[in-house]
């Protein structure tokens, strides 16, 4: 058997050597990558509670993830005193992005358990330069983003195939789901709209009324936080 030039047996060991240098770079780059999604998505919880924690409500992120990303309560003080406390309990799930959209694509199950459970969807837009902002959509709404069921090609979550769309949007101070006829700029930061469990998620919100022509879903709200 011929063996190699020695030439070309230091050739090939170079080029092994430069493979192996090279995946391990691309694995390391990743692994950063996954890291800082991690990141991310902690730091957007981290956030969520915070706000919660400022009005009261004792938050905490669920060390396993089932579909909450955050449980909350507060115990109610009432004039009567009861045997046993009584306590108002809210769940999250929290979505975060880096850039001025959030995609993703959830079964109609997951959506439909978040109202059905009862969990408050929030979205935390937070980039490198900007202080962070969260579109607070409690489960009723989250209903009516759907139509109540998928039925309207225009709802805001629409149905595509077997899959949910969903699509949030930040275009300068507005904010906006499925496309710019679909504002939820007055649900920026109104964590004080949250639902607790129990709530009658079948039932309008106060704030929320059917539109018209490409809004599908007007929000007008008189109060102030």
């Amino acid at each position: 058997m011929r063996k190699l030039p020695k030439s070309l047996g230091r050739s090939a060991k170079r080029v092994s050597l430069f493979e192996r240098t090279m995946r391990r770079a691309i694995r390391g780059s990743a692994h950063k990558t996954d890291l800082s999604h991690l990141y991310l998505a902690r730091a957007g919880e981290t956030f969520v509670a915070a706000q919660l924690l400022r009005r009261g409500l004792n938050a905490a992120t669920a060390p396993v993830d089932s579909g909450v990303d955050i449980l909350a309560h507060a115990e109610l003080d009432l004039e009567v005193p009861l045997f046993q406390a009584e306590h108002l309990v809210y769940q999250f799930q929290v979505k975060t992005t880096a850039t001025n959209e959030y995609r993703a694509s959830l079964s109609v199950a997951k959506v439909h358990e978040l109202w059905h459970k009862v969990i408050n969807l929030i979205v935390v837009f937070w980039s490198d330069r900007d202080i962070p902002s969260a579109i607070v959509i409690p489960p009723s709404l989250i209903r009516m983003l759907t139509t109540g069921g998928f039925d309207d090609p225009r709802a805001p979550l629409r149905l595509r195939d077997d899959k949910v769309s969903l699509r949030f949007l930040r275009r300068e101070n507005q904010y906006f789901v499925r496309n710019k006829s679909n504002s939820l700029t007055a649900m920026l930061n109104r964590f004080d709209l949250i639902e607790p469990i129990g709530t009658n998620t079948g039932m309008l919100p106060p704030y929320a009324s059917w539109g018209e022509g490409d809004q599908v879903v007007r929000i007008e709200i008189q109060d102030c936080q």
